[in-house]
């Protein structure tokens, strides 16, 4: 009994040195994560230079996106000015543009709007000095960027005053003496960050066969990237995609990812030399994949590989946590149920409140599922959704998603009151506008294209400047491109209740043949009719109209979500002109000019701009309920 004991325990050992040694045999073989750079292999002192980026010869990038190395500093040339530039990532160049001593510039100083190679990034944060009027700042810049200086932020993805094409000097208007910009991704780094884009007509062919195209945001053109499963620069020319993977705790890429075959037949030939160790190899084997099946069924290894943190940049939860930030998941907290989900309202960090949705899943299948959601949630970077901050799980089959909360009501909430939470024309314009752009990002913008199936008023929240902030933890994300029609009709609905102010009031058949009749005012909410400051009616027209094509049963007259996008902006374009042009007519109609000219005898030219109680009723400015 002994000696078979020893035997064993021999065996054992055996076996833990042959592990040790296809261990270290696979150590050996893993490929250092691939070097981000071009064909060329050029290189401006530390910082390579990637693709399709290149210093002189322009075989080794793309035709336009040259760069500058003199004494190993890198620079760009942008409207014959020179640049330092800090930082290449895979969708943006980061700009040193603020004098070495000085934290502020001038806003004028920098007066690069974009190109057709680079626009001004959306992920920069402005600071500004000294500002008139604070009516620009947000309270979700609460970093001291610059010390000394009295503190006002803007995040350029709120979209509020600044538009993709405009300049810094928009914010002029505001009085501001200076500014400065900063970049918080993956870290702070003082700087202007632009976005990058190849040409779409150039395009053909760009990418390797294991990336996918991105959209860029503020120029019109395109970027590659690798699919999951592959790192790399994502560029048929550059160093396209090469595999990546999780052994042994650390990253691997290339042939590291399949060395599993190599060292099987390595032990197996091994092995083979005796019967007894043959036997017991089996049986480790077995037990090893057993542990590791279960490893692979446990979501909380899963969470914890080196594989799912690098795809997914968000905070992982512990159950303790989340039991906290909820109360204990109190039923008085609950915010709603859905098939296998309940959301709960809930703060962390001393007090930001959040969203967590508690999901049940009942095997492997539906746990890949909530993963691969998980991946596109972390994924998403659009001003117009409630981002996923986090997740956590436990062992009873149950994963929490947390996601950002606002609690200043949702859409839904604010069209049926008609007190202070109302919502007037302007405002519910500028909300349907930023909910088509973020379901237009889901389609055009991040790939495969998504669909949020679950688009209503009800999961649309507003901050508190009335962004809208679409909830994610009632979204089927799919892939599914015939799911189209159903999120375009559920647009449609949302168009029509922003007319209405009600659900119950949307019914297209009673709606198409009001507008027929000439009866729009019959459908408006009666809030607006009330309170009818901007309010349009051949612009209310207009979006109804959208609507009903939203909800059309025929294909052939259902707009695609680009034509609804383009819809909306003109008509918050003409909204802007023609509130230029009222801002002028009021201005000059209590101006000293205004009343000399209304005492000559040629007062009738401008007799028509000027109304009985100050506000214009001019005929080029549309008709305006009065």
């Amino acid at each position: 009994m002994s000696s078979f004991t020893s035997l064993v325990a021999t065996g054992h050992l055996f076996l833990i040195f042959l592990a040790w040694f296809c261990l270290q045999v696979s150590i050996s073989s893993s490929n250092d994560e691939p070097r981000l750079i071009n064909p060329c292999k050029e290189q401006c002192g530390t910082i390579p230079i990637p693709y399709p980026f290149y210093l002189s010869n322009s075989s080794c990038g793309f035709d336009g996106f040259k760069l500058n190395c003199s004494n190993s500093t890198l620079s760009l040339t942008l409207n014959s000015k020179e640049y330092v530039v800090l930082n290449i990532s895979s969708d943006g160049l980061l700009i040193d543009f603020f004098p070495a001593r000085s934290c502020h510039a001038q806003l004028d100083d920098f007066d690069f709007k974009g190109d057709q190679l680079y626009g001004i990034s959306v992920d920069n944060v402005l600071q500004f000095s000294e500002c008139r009027n604070t009516s620009i700042c947000r309270e979700i810049c609460s970093m001291q960027l610059c010390e000394g200086k009295s503190e006002c932020c803007y995040l350029l993805s709120s979209y509020a005053v600044w538009q993709p094409g405009d300049g810094f000097s928009v914010f002029s208007a505001f009085g501001c003496e200076g500014f400065s910009c900063w970049h918080s991704d993956p870290q702070t780094e003082r700087g202007i960050k632009l976005e990058w884009g190849i040409t779409k007509l150039n395009s053909s062919g760009l990418c390797h066969h294991r990336a996918t195209v991105v959209h860029a945001r503020t120029v019109d053109g395109m970027r590659c990237r690798c699919k999951t499963g592959f790192t790399g620069d994502g560029f048929a020319y550059g160093i396209g995609c090469v595999k990546s993977c999780s052994r042994h705790g650390r990253m691997a890429y290339g042939s590291a990812c399949h060395l599993r075959n190599n060292t099987s037949i390595i032990i197996a030939g091994v092995l083979a030399s005796t019967s007894l160790l043959a036997v017991l190899a089996m049986l480790h084997g077995l037990l090893g994949r057993s542990i590791q099946k279960r490893r692979d069924c446990d979501p909380c290894s899963i969470l914890k590989t080196p594989d799912f943190q690098k795809n997914c940049s968000i905070r992982i939860f512990s159950y303790v946590e989340l039991e906290r930030a909820t109360n204990g998941f109190a039923e008085k907290d609950r915010l709603g149920n859905f098939s296998n989900a309940m959301i709960y309202a809930g703060a962390i960090d001393g007090g930001i409140p959040v969203a967590v949705e508690k999901i049940q899943y009942t095997g492997q299948k539906e746990l890949s599922l909530l993963l691969n959601k998980i991946n596109i949630l972390s994924d998403l970077s659009h001003v117009n959704f409630a981002r996923l901050i986090g997740c956590s799980t436990d062992l009873s089959k149950t994963m929490f998603l947390v996601y950002e909360l606002f609690i200043n009501g949702t859409l839904e909430e604010h069209l049926q009151s008609k007190e202070s939470l109302a919502l007037c024309w302007h405002d519910r314009i500028n909300i349907a506008a930023g909910i088509v752009k973020a379901l237009s990002y889901l389609q055009y913008e991040i790939s495969p294209p998504t669909y949020h199936h679950n688009i209503s008023s009800a999961n649309i929240f507003l901050d508190k400047d009335r962004t809208p902030r679409i909830a994610l933890f009632c979204s089927v994300f799919s892939p599914i491109i015939e799911k189209d029609e159903e999120e375009i009709c559920n647009l449609g609905l949302i168009l029509l209740e922003i007319i209405t102010g009600s659900k119950s009031a949307t019914d297209p058949v009673v709606l198409s043949k009001k507008i027929d009749e000439g009866k729009l005012d019959e459908v408006i909410d009666p809030f607006l009719l009330s309170h009818h400051e901007g309010l349009h009616l051949d612009e209310v027209q207009r979006v109804a109209e959208l609507g009903l094509r939203c909800v059309s049963v025929s294909n052939k007259t259902k707009p695609s979500i680009l034509e609804i996008e383009e819809e909306l902006e003109s008509v918050r374009c003409c909204r802007k002109e023609s509130h230029t042009r009222t801002s002028l007519e009021e201005t000059f109609s209590n101006s000293s000019l205004l009343q000399m000219i209304s005492i000559s005898p040629d007062s009738s030219l401008v007799g028509s701009l000027i109304l009985e109680n100050g506000i214009s009723i001019s005929s080029s400015l549309g008709p305006e309920l009065a």
